[in-house]
């Protein structure tokens, strides 16, 4: 099964930890920083390299995911690999509507938003 980097900001935390239960389930391993990445520990390190190894990077999108620093620098970095030699590295997966960028246009999504159940992983 896949090594999926799982890309989202904090405020849809929930939605990204019920997707990684969500791949657990079918039998992959999620990245998520929160599980994964000490209190102080490097975070881009940490990034570069599930850019580096994971079979593909999961975006969680939002309104906000689309402006913060972070998580534009996951998805950027996700499509760049994706366009060139790694097709269907970046999977995104749209909690909201909301306008794709260009990049991110072309790819083929799934879209969660609208959902009669919000996740709850608590």
């Amino acid at each position: 099964m896949a090594d999926i980097f799982i890309s989202y900001t904090s405020t849809d935390r929930e939605w990204a930890n019920w997707i990684g239960l969500e791949l657990e389930v079918l039998g992959h391993t999620p990245h998520i920083d929160a599980r994964e990445i000490s209190r102080g520990g490097n975070i881009i390190e940490w990034i570069d390299k599930q850019l580096d190894e994971a079979d593909h990077v999961l975006c969680v999108v939002s309104d906000v995911y689309l402006k913060k620093l972070y998580s534009s620098l996951e998805r950027r970095g996700g499509q760049w690999p994706a366009a060139a030699t790694r097709p269907n590295f970046v999977l995104p997966v749209f909690i909201e509507p909301c306008e794709a960028p260009i990049l991110l246009k072309r790819l083929k999504r799934c879209d969660l938003h609208g959902l009669s159940v919000r996740p709850k992983t608590s």
